[in-house]
């Protein structure tokens, strides 16, 4: 009986042992798994992230490009006018000094001479006007 008992014994403890061996199998089974997944999410989380920031460096060089796009037409525009500003004040300089040397009781030999190609009297000027964001001639 001592004999039929250590056999049971052992072939309980052979069972166990396989058990336990299965056992182990399974949770490193499941570890690998939850590993795989883990890596997945940060792969899939790379990704995104990688695509976020080119996107955000996109977002910000368009804006960068169109506020210097801004700039170079304002300063365009500013230039255009100032450019504007001076002749205009160039002529009513020349209109004043003309209209200074027609007071003082007549023109001077070279400016009668040259009267009958300007009429001093029907000085016009023609600036072209500038409009709500365009120049029109």
């Amino acid at each position: 009986m001592r004999l039929a008992e250590a056999k049971l014994a052992a072939k309980l403890q052979d069972q166990l042992a396989e058990k336990a061996a299965e056992v182990e199998k399974l949770k490193a089974s499941i570890e690998a798994s939850d590993q795989a997944k883990q890596l997945a999410v940060i792969v899939a989380t790379t990704h995104v992230e990688k695509e976020r920031d080119r996107l955000k460096a996109d977002l910000e060089m368009a804006a960068a490009q169109k506020a210097l796009g801004e700039k170079a037409l304002q300063d365009k525009y500013e230039t255009q006018i100032k450019d504007r500003g001076d002749a205009i004040d160039r002529l009513k300089g020349m209109r004043a000094r003309l209209s200074t040397k027609m007071d003082d009781g007549g023109l001077t030999s070279t400016a009668r001479q040259s009267s009958t190609a300007f009429a001093p009297r029907r000085l016009r000027v023609l600036v072209p006007r500038v409009s709500a964001g365009r120049v029109g001639h």
